[in-house]
């Protein structure tokens, strides 16, 4: 699949001309896990390290658990190669400086169960090139959603985004980290559970609830001690529900 969406890229922007836009949206790394040959063979499942909480299982268990990791390095070491071939084609036809390339994939969070709003499935990311005088080089922590992508594409292509369109442009952010900037995000996880964070806090409401949780992720990014309810933390717990009401309620997401 990776290979087929590589090679329809490559002659898309072999035979276009500018300007164009290309979406492209990858499957993998995803199950099942299926990578081709040669990829297939460059990863040992016995070399590689399991997850602590996965070296715990029984040792077939364990087994099971290494060769599906292989197959899932060798996927994105595929991935990358496709990559790697549409950015050689850019730089081919003189696009490298005047393209704008975004890349967002939180794969999947292998052998941990976890299907739950942590930070290690909302925190994807986030890559942008050659937008008009924007920043080289640098890692911003702004806090962003994929929302945001759409008015800022249309923003850097001088394109009117029109009303009712959701998300805030980053445009203005990647060429200067002093401008005005999200100070929360929101959003729907499934249909059960939503979701609000700040730059400290982050609140989970759900139907279910014992999946209801506030966390410091930026003391606690692993996300063991749940301080909802408690009093020296509840002006924050509130502020984050407010966040979720405004923001989601009566969307019909």
């Amino acid at each position: 699949m990776s290979t087929n969406i590589g090679d329809q890229a490559v002659r898309f922007l072999q035979d276009t001309r500018s300007p164009f836009f290309l979406y492209l949206s990858f499957n993998h790394p995803q199950r099942p896990f299926d990578p081709p040959m040669p990829w297939r063979s460059k990863y040992n499942p016995d070399t590689l390290t399991l997850p602590p909480k996965v070296g715990q299982l029984p040792p077939d268990a364990q087994k099971t658990c290494r060769n599906e990791l292989a197959d899932y390095y060798a996927l994105i070491t595929h991935l990358d190669n496709q990559i790697g071939r549409i950015l050689a084609t850019l730089s081919s036809r003189g696009h490298t400086n005047n393209t704008i390339i975004y890349s967002g994939l939180r794969g999947i969070d292998w052998a941990q169960g976890d299907d739950q709003p942590s930070e290690r499935n909302l925190r994807v990311p986030f890559i942008i090139s050659g937008a008009p005088g924007q920043r080289h080089g640098e890692t911003d922590t702004a806090l962003t959603t994929s929302a945001d992508l759409a008015p800022t594409i249309l923003e850097l292509c001088n394109l009117d985004p029109g009303p009712g369109i959701r998300g805030r442009s980053l445009a203005s952010h990647l060429a200067d980290t002093h401008a005005p900037k999200r100070n929360t995000v929101c959003a729907q996880w499934d249909s059960r559970t939503r979701y609000a964070r700040n730059e400290r806090y982050k609140l989970i409401e759900s139907t279910e609830v014992d999946s209801n949780a506030l966390y410091n992720v930026l003391e606690d990014p692993n996300e063991k001690n749940n301080l909802l309810g408690s009093p020296k933390h509840i002006v924050h717990q509130v502020k984050l529900s407010q966040v979720i009401q405004t923001g989601l309620d009566g969307r019909n997401d």
